[in-house]
């Protein structure tokens, strides 16, 4: 019987998202034979505790319809005399197998084929592989999604998409894929059907078999593509004009106004003043150079602001202006939005590239070296990381792994997934030497290629540093930058000009020059060394200094564990085990390893040794005659490389352990239940403007740093100390945010709360929380400022709020980031609970976010080394360190978490802030002057219910 042809597909419905926790409230199967459904069985489940209202909500499912329904193991008695021997079709398989095992003994248990793995494979490029994108991107109709029986009709239909998409690939990749496939390590023995069914549709492909079958294809705008270069390229360098031309800036200033380029071009184009003022700052600073701290308030459009006088002036003088982002989204938006439409409607070709780290571009050489190792070694992750790139890799213009669904959610799931991924990526790689013979193809040669003939080159602030440890060597020569999302820069700086030493990283060098895997530095050397030319006195040298090398390798991994060992147990008594991670700092005068100098110098010699086996190995390989051994270039080139790795980690271990150098903070992180595989020694610049104003600033022409959080209650200062930008030539703007702030939010404050100091504090938010949230009932957003808080608060309301029918969506409880922040989008009506990220970088405009509560004022936790120690050089000085430091650090924050709310011009609610001492101290002046408009103070719990039912029945039309 043909699975191609003849098959049951399976869907359970459960009372929760949490697969082996989640009772079975609805089953159905539906079977297909030659191609056509003949038959389905569909039924109810009783569950011994009934579904949460949201999934009642989400399925049609009613608690009263379920209750009288069979019991789950008389159903799954019809369920295996339904099924039989046929083949299964299930999507995310691992829970039906789960439940199937409870009643079929293992070994009868019929083949499974996951269409989840299937989609992984022949449509690796979705952003995700739910059933639901699959028919979106099938152009599937679905009329009852999530109910068991319509989702298992449309399985079918997926199925069907998913065999015809694979039918077009080649018999050589699916000969590939059925190779990997089938040496896949698989807890459960269904699961190596997937090889067969693969060697059976190469088969069905040869001989025309798949007549009967047809699916529509996947809609291309479904698919991920993120090409890393937009405009006309060619192989000349950008040659820059020797005298420098200004453009116009009234002529910016019109192209944005009302009779501009852009109001012709966009029927709905919005004149922004703001949005032209800082236009007008951002092209005298591209003319006379300098440098423009602009604060920019949400809905300014700033992105234009300075990507139209960007492109206009690096097009008219071929010169490079380079603009950095912090998140991966405004960084996309950029490229493949912006800079398009800022181009076409200024008719202006300039050519732009977006440039990411070695780490995010697969490597070719790597790619086919690990495809073509034998089952028995490679390493177990590897084969299932394989699968979604062997479409992926003949398809992909840029090379980069982000634009790859599957295999990025692999690595999240797939234990040691990082380790191979590693090596798949250009990182550590000798990328732009001509001998590899993939360099023509190789997609950071390309990227970088163009990047040199590039006008516009979009980047992450991560990049911009990195860059400049490589002394320029990943971006190129730039003297225009223009860095949005500016209130990150200090902390990334601070983790890029700072210095780590662990365990894992100690390991991580190791594994790439001896490991059990076959691509290690050593096991390759040692591989072409037996088919070489050379003499046996050679060879039989290199041999010796190959065992010596690698018995060095080893010792440097034991002293390595040693060592960590022996920190962990001396730092045991100053960093108690808890369940959160804890830090200390040490200096030259505390130094936590005088008492543990021994092993610290075991392992620094252990590491020096090792680095000078690499180092005779480089030097016999650079002195053989050319040809001498196979892939002697790539050789020679991956072991300066790891020598290089080497000199960096020995650094590194020099620098956190001496603790010398006073311009630098240094501290111990012990994880969760000490962990000492996971203690990690960290040195960060104590004042990191000064390193910037010593070692960045001074490359710049011009440089515009933005964001809609600069200032605090209006002034610029602290951003300014903290980025070394004090220079009186350092120009500075606010430009106001376009929105009606006054009719758009309302701001209350709790007259009666107790400070957050007060023991009552607590249970009074949780409290407040539970009658206030159900009797308002809008999207809500609660910011907190700990995760203990928030966890109490949680585990509090989850059970009264989903009795009233409220989706309460808790970060670390319900999901990822992305999936939650999702979620809440879709609901209007549900309640996240955020801490840390949250506070910014998240958009979730209109109806599904409109009340914003602030717990806290987000003030730093206390004892943080850095921060500590910035304070210390703050009062040395003379300044107040809570008021030059905490105060203002976490104004800034506070301004984010509040610009969470009004993020377009027709967004209303409002901004319920627990913390009194807003209003109570002396210090609250900086909050309260940072906020758009002004605020009422309630005096009672129903005077500000009354309030905020008062504030969202009203209509209120906001300015045009």
């Amino acid at each position: 019987m043909s699975i191609l042809e003849s098959f049951v597909a399976l869907d359970f419905e459960t009372t929760g998202i949490e697969p082996f926790s989640s009772e079975i409230i609805e089953v159905a199967v539906v079977r297909v034979q030659n191609g056509q459904i003949v038959d389905s069985f569909q039924t109810l489940v009783q569950p011994r505790k009934m579904p949460s209202v949201s999934i009642q909500r989400l399925t049609g499912i009613t608690a009263d319809e379920l209750r009288g329904q069979p019991s789950l193991e008389a159903v799954m008695a019809k369920l295996r005399r339904f099924v039989g021997a046929s083949p299964l079709i299930s999507h995310n398989a691992d829970f039906e197998v789960s439940r199937l095992r409870m009643s079929i003994p293992v070994a009868e248990l019929p083949a499974v084929f996951d269409t989840v793995e299937l989609a992984r494979i022949a449509v690796p490029r979705l952003p995700n592989h739910r059933l639901e994108t699959l028919v979106d991107a099938f152009s599937i109709n679905n009329p009852e999604q999530h109910r068991a029986l319509g989702d298992a009709q449309t399985l079918v239909e997926v199925f069907r998409a998913l065999v015809n998409t694979l039918r077009t690939f080649s018999p050589a990749r699916l000969e590939t894929l059925a190779r990997l496939a089938r040496s896949l390590p698989r807890p459960a023995p269904p699961y190596g059907a997937i090889a067969d069914l693969l060697l059976e549709i190469q088969a069905a492909a040869a001989r025309s078999a798949f007549d009967q079958v047809s699916a529509p294809p996947v809609r291309i705008g479904a698919l991920t593509s993120l090409p890393n270069t937009f405009g006309a390229f060619d192989e000349d360098r950008l040659d820059p004009a020797s005298s420098l031309e200004d453009i116009d800036t009234e002529a910016v200033a019109k192209t944005l106004g009302a009779h501009g380029d852009f109001a012709r071009a966009m029927p709905a184009y919005e004149v922004r003043q703001s949005q032209i003022d800082m236009a007008r700052a951002v092209t005298e600073v591209l003319n006379e150079g300098g440098t423009l701290l602009c604060e920019a308030g949400t809905g300014t459009g700033k992105s234009l602001a300075y990507l139209v006088p960007s492109v206009t002036w690096a097009w008219k003088n071929s010169h490079r202006v380079v603009i950095s982002t912090h998140t991966k989204n405004l960084q996309e938006q950029l490229f493949y939005k912006d800079l398009p439409l800022v181009a076409g409607t200024l008719d202006v070709p300039v050519r732009s590239v977006v440039l990411k780290g070695k780490n995010n571009y697969v490597c070719l050489h790597q790619w086919h070296e690990e495809i073509g190792l034998p089952a028995a070694e490679a390493m177990d992750a590897g084969r299932a990381l394989l699968l979604p790139l062997v479409c992926w890799i003949y398809e992909t213009e840029s090379g980069d792994l982000e634009e790859n669904g599957a295999f990025q959610t692999l690595l999240r799931y797939i234990p040691g997934a990082y380790s191979l991924a590693g090596r798949l990526s250009s990182e550590g790689k000798p990328c732009g030497r001509r001998t590899c013979r993939y360099y023509d193809r190789c997609f950071v040669t390309r990227v970088r290629r163009a990047a040199q003939q590039a006008h516009i080159i979009v980047v992450n602030h991560s990049l911009l540093f990195s860059d400049l440890a490589a002394d320029h060597g990943v971006i190129g020569e730039y003297e225009n930058l223009i860095v949005d999302e500016a209130h990150t820069f200090e902390e990334t700086a601070i983790d890029y000009l700072g210095t780590e030493f662990s365990l894992p990283l100690v390991k991580s060098v190791l594994e790439e020059i001896t490991t059990p895997h076959a691509r290690s530095l050593l096991t390759r050397i040692r591989a072409n060394l037996r088919r070489s030319k050379i003499e046996d006195a050679t060879r039989k040298s290199f041999e010796v200094q190959l065992g010596v090398t690698g018995q060095a390798a080893e010792l440097a991994g034991e002293k390595a564990e040693a060592f960590f060992r022996a920190a962990k147990n001396e730092l045991g008594a100053s960093h108690p085990s808890s369940i959160y991670s804890s830090k200390m700092r040490y200096s030259s005068q505390a130094n936590v390893f005088d008492e543990i100098r021994e092993y610290r110098d075991d392992l620094f010699f252990a590491l020096k040794t090792l680095h000078d086996g690499l180092q005779t190995l480089a030097l016999w390989l650079r002195d053989l005659p050319m040809g001498g051994i196979p892939e002697q270039d790539e050789l020679l080139a991956d072991t300066e490389l790891r020598q290089a790795d080497l000199a960096r980690l020995t650094a590194a271990m020099d620098l956190v352990t001496r603790a010398e150098d006073e311009d630098m903070v240094y501290w111990s992180e012990m994880p969760p239940h000490g962990d000492e595989t996971r203690l990690k020694f960290v040195a960060a610049p104590l004042d990191v403007g000064a390193t910037l104003r010593k070692n960045f600033y001074p490359g710049l022409r011009s440089l515009v740093m933005t964001s809609a959080t600069l200032s605090v209650a209006e002034k610029f200062n602290y951003f300014r100390q903290r980025l070394g930008l004090e220079d009186d030539s350092v120009r500075t703007m606010a430009v106001k945010s376009p929105f009606d702030f006054d009719n758009q939010v309302h701001i209350a404050l709790p007259g009666w709360f107790p400070e957050p100091r007060d023991a009552d504090f607590e249970p009074e938010v949780i409290s407040l929380l539970q009658v206030l949230i159900p009797k308002i009932h809008r999207g809500t957003l609660v910011l907190f400022t700990s995760h203990g808080m928030l966890e109490n608060a949680y585990n509090a309301l989850k059970q009264p709020f989903e009795e009233q029918g409220i989706l309460l969506l808790g970060q670390r409880f319900d999901g990822s980031r992305s999936s939650i922040t999702n979620r809440f989008r879709q609901d209007r009506r549900s309640v996240l609970f955020g801490t840390e990220s949250f506070w910014q970088g998240i958009d979730v405009p209109g109806e599904a976010l409109e009340l914003l509560i602030i717990v806290k004022l987000p003030f730093s936790v206390p004892g943080e080394p850095l921060e500590t120690a910035q304070s210390e050089a703050l009062a040395a000085a003379g300044k107040n360190p809570f008021l030059h430091l905490a105060v203002p650090k976490a104004a800034i924050r506070f301004r984010q978490g509040f610009g969470r709310l009004i993020r377009h011009r027709n967004d209303r609610g409002a901004v319920l802030i627990l913390d009194t001492r807003l209003v109570s101290k002396d210090y609250g002046r900086a909050f309260h002057r940072s906020l758009p408009t002004s605020y009422t103070v309630y005096r009672s719990q129903e005077e500000l219910i009354a309030g905020f039912e008062a504030w969202f029945s009203a209509e209120v039309s906001t300015k045009p």
